[in-house]
């Protein structure tokens, strides 16, 4: 009879996200707790939440097979948890979520706004700070000279456009001098898969994909990565166009089309140099394995768990930094003179409720001076890929490796450096003042090694070193000999080796170090 192994326990993130992944995904209410469960055959996860000890905030669905009942939906609302549903590339499916604020006047202004000027003037904002952001991105890179000053020159030209073409023409000019220097980043990986990692995912690659013409179905992990994250952060902003009242289909920006969420990219656009920056140090933090990432039949790249899991969990930090992005176009429409509205509820931010009490408090709270969401190293060994604790890069196993190999690669390059002095005659061992002190430390040497051979007129041959000397030493620390003779490192390893017999006077300070 085969045993029936109990599930697994479904985890939460700090950030009260919980990211649902396999086949046969359940969702349903069980004496008034969530229940879900996903997983793989047998590797089955289950996870049961209360209402208001639970700490869940987001529900990512990544799978395809499963059902949702009617109460699981009902219980979401109730708890204010919003989900998202992702497909393998990062398109979102559906999420879940209402009119926050409803205005029918604000959706007015929004079906009004695209190709006016009110609307031109918010899509010229939105893209002037992407520009900004993607500029302080490309300085951070190495010879992000040229692209900084191309960004610059397309920032100066958003001021002339004067229709949304025009305004899309001149991001794409920034865009392609942008991803020109993203397509030289290298990738590091772990080094017992380098022989299996094509020669084309050592780098990011191209933004776009020769499969597509765009930068959809992407052929290397790096944008793989980046529309992973785009589609988290795509289902934030449609929730957060709801939550304000907004459509999140009708754009101020993007060209109106059918299923698509266009001023939720409208929005997301401002925060993609975030996004960009958060996975340019994961890739100066962290090594990844061949198992995070498949390469289709296709030639397409995929983002394989845990690593899928990761990156669906950073969906709070972009909802974050998205929220005073959305409020601001909602204010801006309803600033129009179509939408008649005379003041909007900040319920993303709270800021209006923030502002009213700055009268009452007596002292001012400190200003946040965050540069966005700081990404956490990958906890796996850069060498054969297994988990190590925090703050470590190596496992037990590899770490001797390393640090053999380390202790090598200086000794070659102190050695270079030093022929280099020597040739350039800066060579510190070669100088004047070096060599009286040599000559002088020599003379001092051999004079008390005279006296030391006057007071001991029977000295003792080598042989008696190799028989009751030597082998003591054996098993002893080299820096302990050192420090009990005075001798250097360098020779006193030599003597350990046996290819150097120090004079007698040592012999007994040897032995003493020895125990």
């Amino acid at each position: 009879m085969q045993r029936q192994t109990l599930p697994t326990l479904l985890p939460i993130s700090k950030s009260g996200v919980c990211v649902v992944d396999g086949y046969a995904i359940r969702l349903r209410v069980e004496r008034s707790r969530l229940v879900v469960g996903d997983g793989f055959g047998p590797q089955r996860r289950e996870g049961r939440f209360a209402r208001a000890t639970s700490g869940l905030r987001r529900l990512v669905i990544l799978g395809h097979t499963g059902f949702v009942t009617l109460d699981a939906i009902h219980w979401l609302a109730d708890c204010g948890v919003a989900w998202t549903h992702l497909d393998p590339d990062g398109r979102v499916l559906a999420t879940s979520a209402g009119y926050g604020v409803d205005h029918p006047p604000l959706r007015r202004a929004q079906a009004l706004a695209y190709g006016s000027p009110a609307g031109i003037a918010i899509a010229r904002d939105l893209l002037e700070r992407k520009l900004d952001g993607q500029r302080r991105v490309a300085a951070s890179l190495e010879n992000g000279e040229d692209a900084v000053a191309a960004i610059q020159v397309a920032r100066d030209l958003l001021g002339a456009a004067n229709s949304t073409g025009d305004l899309m023409l001149v991001e794409a000019a920034a865009a392609s001098s942008y991803w020109a220097i993203w397509a030289k980043v290298p990738v590091e990986w772990v080094g017992s898969d380098l022989r299996r990692v094509p020669d084309g995912w050592q780098v990011a690659g191209p933004r776009t994909s020769p499969l597509s013409g765009s930068p959809r179905r992407a052929v290397t992990p790096v944008h793989a990565a980046l529309g992973y994250l785009y589609g988290a952060a795509e289902g934030e902003a449609t929730l957060a166009c709801l939550a304000m009242g907004l459509d999140p289909g009708l754009p101020v920006l993007h060209a109106p089309m059918r299923a698509r969420n266009s001023l939720a990219l409208d929005c997301l656009e401002v925060i993609r140099p975030d996004i960009d920056a958060w996975v340019l140090e994961v890739l100066r933090t962290s090594v990844f394995r061949f198992t995070d990432f498949a390469e289709l039949r296709d030639g397409g790249c995929r983002v394989l768990p845990p690593l899928s899991h990761r990156l669906a969990e950073t969906g709070p930090q972009w909802a974050k930094l998205l929220a005073p992005v959305v409020e601001r176009v909602a204010q801006a429409l309803a600033d129009t003179p179509e939408s008649r509205i005379s003041r909007l509820p900040t319920r993303l931010t709270h800021a209006n409720r923030s502002g009213g009490r700055e009268e009452q408090r007596r002292r001012k709270p400190p200003r946040l001076t965050s540069t966005g969401p700081q990404p956490s190293p990958l906890q796996i060994c850069r060498g054969c890929g297994t988990h190590v604790g925090v703050g470590r890069r190596w496992c037990e196993d590899c770490w001797p490796d390393v640090k053999l190999q380390a202790a090598r690669d200086g000794l070659v390059a102190a050695r270079s450096l030093r022929a280099k002095l020597h040739l350039d005659g800066l060579d510190p061992a070669t100088s004047p003042a070096s060599r009286a002190k040599q000559s002088e430390a020599r003379l001092r040497r051999r004079a008390e090694e005279v006296a030391w051979d006057r007071a001991h007129p029977e000295l003792p041959n080598q042989e008696v070193f190799s028989r009751t000397v030597l082998p003591v030493i054996a098993g002893i620390p080299i820096r302990r000999l050192a420090k009990a003779t005075g001798l250097s490192i360098g020779y006193c390893a030599l003597i350990r080796q046996g290819l150097r017999v120090p004079h007698p006077r040592w012999w007994e300070a040897l032995a003493r170090a020895a125990g």
